[in-house]
């Protein structure tokens, strides 16, 4: 059951987590914001993370249903 929350929990928050890391860590020439450099907010594109985390919630079930073994089911 833990193994099931664990992998559902990084298909939602691993979306968002990168974007953070990205835009607030890499330079503004690849990519990173400038309002983080100015010590700003900028606001974050929820409908395309919600988009991400919902492929990568359907990427999960899908591997739960072909590879069930993956996650200690018999």
């Amino acid at each position: 059951m833990i193994r099931v929350l664990l992998l559902f929990i990084v298909a939602i928050g691993l979306p968002f987590g990168l974007y953070i890391l990205w835009r607030s860590y890499l330079p503004t020439k690849l990519g990173g914001s400038e309002a983080i450099e100015k010590e700003e907010w900028e606001p974050l594109p929820w409908p395309w993370l919600g988009i991400a985390s919902a492929i990568s919630l359907v990427a999960a079930f899908t591997l739960m249903i072909l590879f069930p073994e993956w996650l200690g089911a018999s």
